[in-house]
């Protein structure tokens, strides 16, 4: 994979869909390091991996430090850009959230937001 800087990840594999993931996880690796807007890479790479769903939420809020929220119906994940936490909720039916996981962006890796977004 190369990006529109030049970057490249790679790697060699017999299994394509295994090496097609090892690579996106490498890409995710480099960008987490170089990125100057990371909170919008990372709403972006949510949207994309929950594009299937009907979302029923999507705010980026830049002037909050880069927070966000993406919702489907009674989930929805949120980014707290002062904080640096993305949080997975869950809503009951009295409408109230709950947390059900969440994850400092320091600790965030491509396996982390694709498990979070089964869970979604």
């Amino acid at each position: 994979m190369t990006d529109r800087f030049g970057r490249q990840a790679g790697c060699t594999d017999d299994n394509f869909t295994r090496g097609i993931e090892t690579c996106t996880s490498y890409a995710f690796d480099i960008e987490k390091q170089v990125n100057k807007n990371w909170n919008k890479f990372l709403f972006d790479i949510f949207k994309f991996l929950l594009s299937k769903h009907k979302l029923t939420k999507e705010e980026f809020l830049n002037n909050v430090f880069g927070s966000w929220t993406i919702q489907i119906s009674s989930r929805r994940i949120i980014l707290d850009g002062k904080d640096y936490i993305l949080t997975l909720q869950y809503q009951d039916e009295n409408q109230i959230w709950y947390d059900k996981e969440s994850a400092l962006l320091s600790d965030l890796s491509f396996d982390k937001i694709k498990q979070m977004t089964t869970l979604i």
